[in-house]
């Protein structure tokens, strides 16, 4: 089975700082809104961190990725569950 879907520029930045720095320990909303937004130009706010984790999440369940691949925790940060998923390839589209 093949399934594609699109990531906006935050999503991709989110999935991709995910699966480098998330893997192994938490991330903080903090870290991921200062490096996501933050050095993006962008005004960050845990509301629009949420959403856009969200979307993620929903995205990646399209492409059969399971439910709990980025794992919330406890309201501090986030944990990619499934530390054996790297990233292969990314093209930098800048």
């Amino acid at each position: 089975m093949f399934g594609s879907v699109f990531f906006n520029d935050t999503m991709m930045q989110l999935f991709l700082y995910l699966l480098s720095h998330a893997r192994t320990q938490k991330v903080t909303k903090d870290e991921l809104l200062n490096k996501i937004w933050e050095e993006n130009n962008l005004s960050p706010s845990t509301q629009r961190l949420w959403q856009v984790l969200n979307k993620l999440n929903k995205k990646l369940a399209l492409i059969g990725l399971p439910d709990d691949f980025i794992q919330s925790a406890k309201g501090t940060g986030y944990m990619i569950n499934y530390p054996d998923i790297l990233p292969l390839y990314c093209e930098d589209f800048e």
